[in-house]
């Protein structure tokens, strides 16, 4: 009796990848945690599938992928809003549905938020590579089909468990689903407690500018330009010299540039530019969803609250 089914890609979208909750205790390494950008809609597909927390989705952006189911399995698309078809038949977001066998899944292309996340029951059954994890990291060559670390592609194969158990129908309401329709979105910073005289000045430059996402932002940082050029300073005084220090996920570091970046889940693992402090965790989520030109603000953020927050959220999420 077949134990599995294989979803064979038709199209592999405009960059779709595996990702799970990411490579933990790796960094040591010089190798990225990777994971799911959008921790918050991730975390959700798999509660709604009734998965243990880790499980790998489809991480897509913006939309266009489409495959043929082999064998029968629940399947929910939560994150960024999209159109969803089955053989044609319109399906919700954010809600559990069946697929069988020779069912044709296909995606349309976002018109809010930039990544959505495709999980089946029981998860995506890829091998486990370095950190106990299924993810992808293409700067790396690890994780995903064949552990080559390479976007999705027509063609490709992926295993899941056959699941033919009478079809759970689970849905999250709408009050509880991210609006990603947002016209500033505030982000949550906590700033270093150690700056230099220099990095207190643009500390103060940051909070008092408009910021906007760039459109070279990508899985390892997300680039702010000013909202207005005038505001532009990269021909600013030039940052003092520093020895490399470990980063962390959120860091905002100031590049010789004068561009502000804010390291997501490909980041390095060491860096020498001035780093002034952290967007919390719970922000990158809602940041990862955000498309070129998207308008940013620094709120400086409560270290208590943003603990319990997190804690809080691993709570619910984890438990069983």
């Amino acid at each position: 009796m077949l134990e599995s089914g294989q979803f064979l890609l038709l199209k592999g979208g405009i960059l779709s990848s595996v990702q799970d909750a990411g490579r933990q205790g790796t960094s040591h390494l010089g190798l990225a945690r990777s994971g799911a950008m959008d921790r918050h809609a991730w975390a959700w597909n798999n509660r709604l599938l009734n998965n243990p927390w880790g499980e790998a989705t489809l991480e897509i952006y913006i939309g266009g992928l489409e495959g043929v189911f082999s064998q029968e399995t629940s399947v929910v698309i939560t994150g960024a809003e999209l159109p969803i078809w089955l053989n044609d038949q319109p399906q919700a977001p954010w809600t559990v549905f069946r697929c069988r066998a020779g069912d044709r899944l296909r995606l349309g292309y976002a018109h809010a938020g930039q990544i959505a996340y495709l999980g089946v029951k029981g998860g995506w059954q890829l091998p486990r590579e370095i950190g106990e994890s299924r993810s992808s990291v293409l700067r790396e060559g690890l994780g995903g089909p064949g552990n080559q670390g390479q976007p999705l592609a027509a063609g490709e194969q992926l295993s899941y468990r056959i699941d033919a158990s009478p079809l759970w129908h689970r849905t999250l309401a709408t009050k509880f689903r991210p609006q990603y329709h947002t016209p500033v979105l505030d982000l949550a910073f906590l700033p270093a407690q150690y700056l230099s005289d220099w990095e207190v000045q643009q500390l103060k430059h940051l909070f008092a500018t408009g910021w906007r996402v760039s459109s070279a932002s990508n899985r390892m940082a997300c680039l702010l330009e000013p909202a207005s050029p005038e505001t532009n300073r990269s021909n600013a005084e030039p940052a003092p010299t520093r020895l490399s220090e470990g980063l962390a996920l959120g860091s905002l570091q100031l590049p010789p540039s004068g561009q502000p970046m804010i390291l997501m889940n490909e980041h390095q693992t060491i860096g020498g530019y001035p780093m002034l402090g952290w967007v919390c965790r719970r922000s990158l989520d809602r940041l990862a969803q955000c498309r070129p030109g998207q308008a940013l603000a620094l709120v400086l953020a409560d270290r208590a609250e943003q603990l319990k927050a997190e804690i809080e959220f691993q709570a619910f999420f984890r438990q069983g």
